[in-house]
């Protein structure tokens, strides 16, 4: 979730945002007990924190009243479990760039809810709320700007048929128990680079994932329970990713052609980050093709044997930068391995 957290701040650190100047923020009665104050991120843009409201009923009173100034970068709702629903008034004519709800018991967000942000919205970001299924994912086409859509730790069971933007760049759905993925989930975001499904309960991977998202970076698939890893499963047609998160899986088995247009280099490092699952050897046919295209491994706490699977790397030092924790099982680093114990290999 790190990596994820520092790709969004340098999203937001790009975007500018237009407020409404010095005087952004309404008077204090006027909004309390939401509170205003200058956006750090954006100088001359307000953001409001609207944490103590009563509930929905009381959020929608207060924006519709009439505010001097209507346009602001964020809205933010830290640890209320009053609000319930955001209805089709909740905002009013009120504008946001930000929508960031954490901590919450919110289950319900009206199709027309963001009707006065089609052209503003650029992030939503409602975690660890009581989202599922109703959530309206067919309006995210609607949005002209949004790049951002985080509904970590909801309870969205099934992942979202023919989700579409033309501008999504970061999708996190982790700790929802999607258990599965539908064929190709991701073919109409062509501007996709991040995804975090974490901890969603998935066993199986479908082919051919990001098959069509040329700008993909971040793959996260951390603590799921998946095994086996098939050819074309990350037939990546990016040139760009850098990194593919698979630790704490229970993967035991990889096919030749799994990782099909990976690629690493100096300017733009690429890590595979398989810590924690059951990789026992290391067969030549499929990581040494990574290992030349400058791919990084992360490899701690796997239960690699180190018999003749793995003479090829040992006698290669110009890979062992590239391998990092890789223990065998009897306890000797795989870096650290006498090249003469495989002379009869």
């Amino acid at each position: 979730m790190k990596l994820l957290t520092l790709f969004l701040c340098s999203i937001f650190a790009i975007y500018g945002t237009d407020g409404c100047g010095s005087s952004c923020c309404p008077p204090v009665e006027m909004i309390s007990p939401c509170t205003c104050f200058v956006s750090g991120d954006s100088p001359g843009s307000c953001d409001l924190d609207c944490s103590a409201v009563d509930d929905e009923d009381h959020l929608a009173d207060i924006f519709q009243r009439e505010l001097p100034c209507k346009n602001f970068r964020a809205l933010q709702i830290w640890d209320n479990y009053n609000i319930k629903r955001l209805s089709a008034g909740t905002f009013s004519d009120v504008t946001f760039e930000e929508m960031n709800l954490w901590f919450g018991a919110l289950e319900t967000v009206e199709d027309d809810t963001f009707s006065s942000m089609k052209d503003t919205l650029q992030m939503i970001s409602f975690d660890m709320q009581k989202l599922d299924d109703t959530f309206p994912f067919h309006i995210i086409q609607t949005f002209s700007n949004l790049t951002v859509l985080d509904l970590t730790a909801n309870k969205i069971h099934n992942f979202p048929e023919n989700l579409s933007s033309s501008t999504l760049e970061v999708l996190a759905l982790a700790e929802n128990r999607l258990q599965k993925l539908p064929e190709k989930p991701f073919n109409l975001l062509p501007k996709l680079n991040a995804v975090d499904l974490g901890r969603t309960q998935l066993k199986v991977l479908p082919k051919d994932l990001f098959i069509n998202n040329p700008n993909m970076q971040y793959v996260m698939l951390r603590g799921n329970n998946i095994k086996n890893l098939t050819k074309d499963t990350f037939s990546f047609s990016s040139n760009k990713m850098e990194w593919l998160q698979l630790r704490w899986n229970n993967v035991g088995l990889v096919e030749e052609g799994t990782f099909d247009g990976m690629e690493g280099g100096f300017q733009k490092p690429a890590y595979i980050d398989l810590w924690d699952n059951r990789i026992t050897t290391l067969d030549e046919n499929i990581w040494r093709p990574l290992l030349e295209k400058e791919v990084g491994l992360l490899m701690e706490d796997n239960a690699l044997v180190c018999g003749c699977d793995v003479a090829w790397y040992v006698n290669m030092e110009e890979f062992h930068h590239l391998v990092h924790d890789a223990v065998c099982v009897s306890g000797d680093s795989l870096n650290s391995l006498d090249p003469g114990l495989f002379s009869d290999c």
